[in-house]
């Protein structure tokens, strides 16, 4: 007996126990653990194999030792173990059966990968089959596709790791499992453990579903790509060879950089279709959104398409020059001569420079070129209000404000009015407090039917709750 340097470090306390222990391998290609199972002892398991596995009872030797650890007080206890280990007896066994790989394609070479634990050097011969495993789950009759025999393999103690590959033909779809039997040995124990089934894949026929983008002009007012107006027709292509009853995912995807907010928008759509030959088309109708260019995407996913490096695509266009007015403010009354403020928001997709803004009240011009960003542009133009005629004592003048003539002028003017008092006038000076009477009264008018309209729809809103 020669002493096997197995050290066990005890740390004790008043309330639990620590064990702490050095795995040891001997020459003889055994493993000796230690398992705590109770403060009374330890138990020793001697496995046989380095893997750490048990192969089966037959070769597994199970000692127990049973003593009472003093709570107070640290031990190293040595064990003794034999240098050659009589009950070490020889055992060849098969682990870890599977396809290398998910899924699997008819007609092709498949790789089937399988493990040989041993315990002892020796030679052996395995058969390696395919099944069908669907026909055996639903049927119970075990058909074998394919199988190859292996002789003469040489392994070693410890896990051995082999490989075969295999021609799999068949049709449809089916779930296959690669099975692997030893059908020679030199030194064996337990034959129970010399044939293993790995775990089921699906096959069927090569599956590659292939996307295509196609994105062309649908309706145009003006000749031109212009926001709001202007209509894409996007069609999406799904081409394949097969028929897929199981459905995939279709997302179609428009992005672009709003300029009322100057964040990315992102619109997304998803479908669930079913595949079929040869073509399967999905339809989408684009209304151009205000901005400089939009990027669309498309791309598809199915569980069973093999290649998909072809089921992404992208289409990027540009959006012409646009300009529109979104609002307006000025003064509803202004004195005869008085100046007077004009202030333009006008939307523009693109840096537009020197772009002329007017303002016309009746036959007088106010205007200036300016600059347009992209987004929201603030323009002031200052003007002044005509002197009126000590006989006249008020005018009302109509107002128009332009913009540079995009492709789309629809949206390039704003027509409004202003009253223009004489104050010189005694007429005049009676009318503009009237007339201040008048505006104040539209405005809390108007003011009082926006909080009527809010407050009504909240009612309406809880009693539908």
């Amino acid at each position: 007996m020669r002493q096997l340097n197995l050290q066990k470090l005890i740390s004790a306390s008043q309330s639990f126990v620590i064990l702490t222990f050095l795995i040891v391998v001997a020459k003889t290609g055994c493993i000796v653990s230690i398992a705590s199972s109770s403060i009374a002892g330890p138990t020793i398991i001697v496995y046989y194999g380095w893997t750490g596995e048990m192969i089966s009872d037959a070769t597994v030797e199970i000692t127990t030792v049973d003593y009472v650890l003093n709570a107070s007080t640290s031990y190293r206890p040595l064990f003794y173990a034999p240098w050659l280990s009589n009950p070490v007896m020889p055992e060849v066994g098969l682990m870890g059966i599977r396809f290398l790989g998910d899924q699997g394609v008819w007609g092709q070479e498949h790789v089937i990968i399988y493990g040989i634990v041993c315990s002892v050097p020796q030679r052996i011969s395995v058969r390696v089959e395919v099944l069908n495993y669907t026909r055996l789950l639903y049927d119970g009759i075990e058909q074998i596709l394919v199988y190859k025999d292996e002789a003469d393999i040489p392994v070693d103690i410890g896990l051995n790791t082999l490989w075969t590959s295999l021609k799999i033909d068949g049709n449809g779809w089916a779930y296959l499992a690669p099975r692997v039997k030893i059908t020679s040995y030199e030194d064996d124990t337990d034959s129970t453990n010399n044939q293993a089934l790995g775990p089921a894949i699906p096959f069927g026929p090569l599956i590659d579903a292939r996307l295509e983008l196609y994105v062309y002009l649908k309706e145009a007012k003006v000749p031109a790509r212009y926001p709001e107006i202007t209509k894409y027709a996007v069609e999406m292509k799904i081409y394949s060879d097969h028929d897929i009853s199981s459905p995939g995912r279709l997302d179609y995807t428009i992005s672009y950089i709003s300029p009322l907010t100057m964040q990315e928008v992102t619109e997304t759509k998803s479908y669930n279709v079913t595949i079929h030959r040869p073509v399967t088309i999905i339809n989408e109708t684009l209304i151009v959104p205000w901005t400089d260019s939009v990027k669309i995407t498309a791309s598809l996913y199915h569980p069973l398409d093999m290649i998909p490096q072809n089921n992404e695509q992208m289409y990027i266009f540009k959006v012409d020059e646009a300009v529109k007015i979104l609002n307006v403010t000025m003064p509803a009354i202004v004195l005869s001569g008085q100046e007077f403020n004009v202030t333009l928001y006008i939307l523009a997709n693109k840096h537009l420079p020197q772009w002329y803004v007017s303002v016309q009240v009746s036959d007088t011009y106010y205007s200036r070129y300016v600059d347009l960003n992209f987004g929201i542009n603030k323009v002031m133009i200052t003007g002044v209000a005509k002197k009126l005629p000590l006989t006249k004592s008020i005018s009302v003048e109509r107002v128009i404000v332009r913009t540079e003539t995009d492709l789309y002028d629809k949206d390039n003017t704003y027509e409004g009015s202003m009253i223009i008092i004489n104050p010189e006038s005694k007429e005049g000076q009676i009318q503009e407090s009237f007339y201040i009477i008048i505006v104040t009264l539209i405005v809390g008018i108007i003011f009082a039917s926006m909080v009527g309209t809010v407050i009504g729809y909240k009612l309406a809103k809880r009693s539908r709750l």
